[in-house]
């Protein structure tokens, strides 16, 4: 059901499968931005001069129950999403909520260097 409701708010969402990433430090770090595509995933963010890229991965629950015909499988999905990014300052990690129309989502990331993000994803 919740993958119905994805994929119709991607649907709704039309042209704008690109969404603007803000990144607040919570320090003495730079502000940083980028981008989210929905429909590939791909996390691109931008801090000072250095550059993170990597996944956004949606989390989800497989579960196996019995029935009258048999095994049973199903997947749920939840309004958590994780990324790990990549680039010339080291990693980042991301972990971070959807509203629940899956349109904007809050939560934070932190760098190699332990500096702290509030994260912010919403349409353009």
């Amino acid at each position: 059901m919740r993958f119905i409701v994805i994929l119709l708010s991607a649907a709704l969402a039309g042209c704008a499968s690109q969404q603007t990433v803000n990144l607040l430090p919570r320090g003495d770090a730079e502000r940083g931005s980028g981008t989210l595509d929905r429909l590939t995933n791909d996390l691109v963010v931008t801090v000072g001069d250095k550059t993170y890229k990597g996944k956004s991965m949606l989390r989800t629950a497989t579960t196996t129950s019995w029935g009258f015909l048999g095994p049973r499988t199903s997947t749920s999905y939840s309004d958590q999403s994780t990324a790990l990014l990549i680039g010339e300052g080291g990693q980042m990690r991301c972990e971070f909520t959807w509203d629940a129309m899956m349109i904007q989502a809050t939560g934070i990331c932190v760098d190699s260097k332990n500096a702290t993000y509030d994260l912010l994803i919403k349409n353009p």
